[in-house]
């Protein structure tokens, strides 16, 4: 009888060992999509303060400017959105509007949303 409860005893440690372990795992990979989610949107509001800059200076070409920004946006948010598609998480578009020259405009900050 002694002997049965100490490989319970055992089955039972090894199995909430392994599971921690898993855990462990995934938090690493949402820490590492959290990661380049924070990269992807440092580099998004850089273009944006880039994009006003300019369209100060040169308010003739707003709207080249705005579809510049966008599409740089974009392809920004995409490539983040796939890495998280990769591990099975969620990264969402969190849209905001932001004013370059005398128009307003949506632009794309990312936010994890789950696995």
């Amino acid at each position: 009888m002694k002997k049965k409860i100490i490989i319970l005893v055992l089955v039972i440690t090894a199995l909430f060992s392994m599971s921690f372990n898993a855990y462990a795992v995934q938090l690493s990979e949402i820490e590492y999509v959290q990661k380049v989610v924070d990269k992807a949107n440092d580099k998004i509001d850089i273009l944006v303060i880039e994009a006003q800059q300019e369209a100060l200076i040169n308010p003739d070409m707003e709207n080249e400017i705005i579809f510049k920004l966008a599409h740089k946006t974009s392809e920004i948010a995409e490539k983040a959105i796939d890495i998280g598609n990769d591990y099975n998480i969620t990264v969402t578009c969190n849209y905001i509007t932001v004013t370059i020259g005398t128009q307003n405009v949506l632009i794309d900050p990312l936010v994890v949303g789950g696995w």
